[in-house]
């Protein structure tokens, strides 16, 4: 027996949206619904949208022509507008999916969602923040797929990266006649976007949802499934972890270091927030940093001892290369200046994979002298960082 999804009305403005785009958003709809509806609006007369005109039969898209009523204005918003609000009584689909970057759209967004549907929009980067926080959800287009003309190819890194998300700008407001599409031209020359960790974690509106949810949803233990974590982010604000440049949200989490994990690569992986990171901030003047060490990770017994031995020295040629800049990311509370316990940060450098569960600190830290002082000789034996 065929499962009922849920009808989406997909309304497309031809003059603030990239043609090659089309697919992606396709792609992301499909996912959570059926698009039983797709319609784009424009005035088909004008050249600059002549790119759209080989999409509508190969993707469905019924074109709606709107005419300008007066001269560098145009009308379409209101014609999407009038559209949308006739759906909702008529068709009543569950769900819309607005592809604009246009903030006339708020007060529909929001009296849509007022009436129980789902809005998921779909924008530049520049798109206003009062147009993206309306929406149930809200994807940057940068974000979405690769484009249809330069598609470079990924390598896929093991911990993090998968396909990078893409950058360009999109012109937002009214064309004339005499205006190129620059969403169109803007497409050729892409970057590859993802924000890094230091970004993340000075975005203080992204850091207090994190936290607020892990917070609010938190067992005994502190931990959070991530699962149950998106549903609560996304019903309380327009949240999507593509929009700074990462896949999925355990990977954003990963990014932002700020939380420990249990049951990684597996659907039950949660998280809960640092404790030690608070504990250190709250540290005194010269008092020694120290936390819960962590625990050695246990070796793969049943690989024969050959490939232990090769695996060892090849683990001992990646320590003799670690830089400076990862011991820091590592131990971020050395950046700070604090002292911290010895035994303490050889546990940070493991979790890492940056030191051998059979090594020292001393090992990595004795190739930066001037960058540590180590103090052996007190209870615990610390280490600072100087400026090198």
């Amino acid at each position: 027996m065929p499962i009922n999804q849920p009808r989406i009305a997909l309304l497309i403005d031809a003059d603030n949206a990239p043609a090659d785009k089309v697919d992606a958003i396709l792609t992301e709809l499909s996912t959570l619904g059926e698009i039983s509806i797709r319609r784009i609006y424009g005035n088909w007369t004008k050249p600059h949208l002549s790119s759209w005109q080989g999409k509508l039969l190969d993707y469905a898209l019924r074109p709606m022509q709107q005419f300008d009523y007066a001269k560098g204005k145009n009308a379409t918003d209101m014609a999407m507008t009038v559209d949308a609000m006739e759906l909702l009584y008529t068709e009543r689909p569950d769900a819309y999916g607005i592809v604009s970057s246009d903030a006339d759209f708020t007060p529909l967004v929001m009296h849509l969602r007022g009436k129980g549907a789902q809005v998921y929009g779909f924008g530049a980067a520049q798109t206003p923040k009062a147009f993206v926080n309306a929406c149930s959800r809200f994807l940057y287009l940068e974000s979405l797929g690769e484009t249809e003309e330069s598609a470079p190819v990924v390598d896929e890194d093991t911990n993090f990266e998968a396909s990078s998300a893409r950058l360009y700008s999109v012109s937002v407001g009214n064309h004339d006649e005499k205006t190129d599409s620059k969403a169109e031209a803007a497409i050729k020359s892409v970057n590859s976007v993802r924000v890094p960790t230091p970004q993340l974690r000075q975005d203080t509106r992204l850091m207090n949802l994190l936290r607020s949810a892990v917070q609010a949803l938190q067992d005994d233990d502190g931990w959070v499934p991530v699962s149950v974590l998106r549903t609560q982010i996304g019903n309380k604000a327009s949240f999507d972890p593509r929009n700074y440049g990462y896949p999925t949200l355990t990977k954003l989490l990963v990014a932002v270091e700020d939380f420990d994990f249990k049951n990684e690569g597996t659907p039950l992986v949660a998280v809960r927030a640092r404790k030690q990171l608070a504990a250190a901030k709250v540290a005194g003047p010269g008092a020694v940093t120290s936390w819960p060490i962590a625990q050695q990770r246990q070796q793969v017994k049943w690989l024969p001892p050959q490939i232990f031995a090769l695996r060892s020295v090849l683990l001992q040629v990646a320590v003799s290369r670690v830089p400076l800049e990862d011991v820091l990311q590592a131990v971020p509370e050395l950046a700070q200046g604090q002292a911290c316990a010895l035994g303490a940060v050889a546990g940070r450098l493991r979790e890492r994979g940056l030191l051998l569960p059979s090594q020292s600190a001393l090992r990595i830290l004795e190739r930066f002298p001037r960058a540590f002082v180590v103090d052996l000789k007190t209870t615990p034996q610390s280490v600072r960082y100087v400026a090198s």
